[in-house]
């Protein structure tokens, strides 16, 4: 089992800047946001908002999923 340790909402903030500027994420990326969604606690609107665009963008093509 994969344990993954909840990032600070700054880190969080760069991965989706990066994301966004290069138009692909990487499966550890995935990771990252997913946790960071599911540990409520965390996240706030704003970054919930920001995360479910870019999830979005990957279900609609917008976005490349890299190894």
């Amino acid at each position: 089992m994969i344990r993954f340790t909840p990032r600070k909402p700054v880190a969080l903030v760069s991965v989706l800047e990066r994301i966004t500027q290069s138009k692909q994420m990487s499966r550890k990326d995935h990771l990252i946001l997913t946790s960071a969604l599911l540990s409520s606690q965390q996240v706030g609107d704003d970054l919930r908002r920001q995360i479910n665009r870019i999830l979005d963008e990957l279900r609609t093509g917008h976005l490349k999923l890299v190894d």
